[in-house]
């Protein structure tokens, strides 16, 4: 099976997403020993607490009906809904401003390294991607963080090749997970009630395995 296009199956599955009130913080296409696996991590919108099992169990049905309604998948795959977890992903401008006075961790993209000097008084600058610290501001595409060792620095979010949220002590932990069992595009799902929780860490999981021909 094909390597998925993220790009066109985000512009799919995030209307749908948006519409039942939540919001797709990302997805990935992975092989993992189990098969092919397509993941959706999504919260609640900014003050609505956060994801449940049912949650999960909810976007989890109304993807993989979108999703066979589409024949997005020629193969089997396994469909993945979860909570982000207190390491949140952040992607777009919009998640950066929503967690503004919040910890994050930086990475830029080779090309974009930004020259710094290692300490307070060295001479010499060598390129640096990763950066650590406290999100300050957004505005348009620049993303202002007031960084562990370096001061303020201005990173462009663009050239952010990945960025996620820091957990720290006092930020709640919770997480649930739920799964379903396995969906055939040909018949009806085998099984559709999310299974036990996990355990008590942040957020939530639903995976929805289907077979498409």
């Amino acid at each position: 099976m094909k390597p998925a296009d993220l790009i066109t199956l985000e512009a799919l599955i995030r209307p749908a997403v948006d519409g039942q009130g939540y919001e797709l913080v990302d997805l990935e296409w992975k092989r993992e020993q189990g098969g092919n696996v397509l993941r959706l991590y999504i919260d609640r919108l900014s003050g609505q607490g956060y994801v449940s099992l049912d949650d999960c169990a909810k976007i989890s049905h109304e993807v993989s009906t979108l999703l066979d309604v589409h024949e997005a998948f020629p193969g089997v795959y396994n469909l993945e809904v979860s909570s982000p977890g207190v390491n949140r992903p952040l992607k777009r401008p919009a998640d950066f401003a929503r967690f503004i006075s919040q910890r994050a961790k930086v990475r830029l993209r080779p090309e974009a390294a930004r020259p710094m000097t290692s300490a307070p008084h060295a001479e010499e600058s060598v390129p640096r991607r990763n950066f650590l610290g406290k999100i300050k501001s957004v505005q348009n595409d620049t993303l202002r963080l007031i960084t562990d060792d370096a001061g303020e620095v201005d990173l462009c979010i663009s050239e952010i090749d990945k960025a996620n949220l820091v957990y720290e002590p006092e930020t709640p932990s919770k997480k649930l997970t739920a799964k379903a069992p396995p969906r055939n595009r040909s018949g009806p799902a085998r099984g559709d009630r999310p299974g036990p929780d996990t355990g008590p860490k942040r957020g939530g999981s639903s995976q929805e395995p289907g077979n498409r021909h």
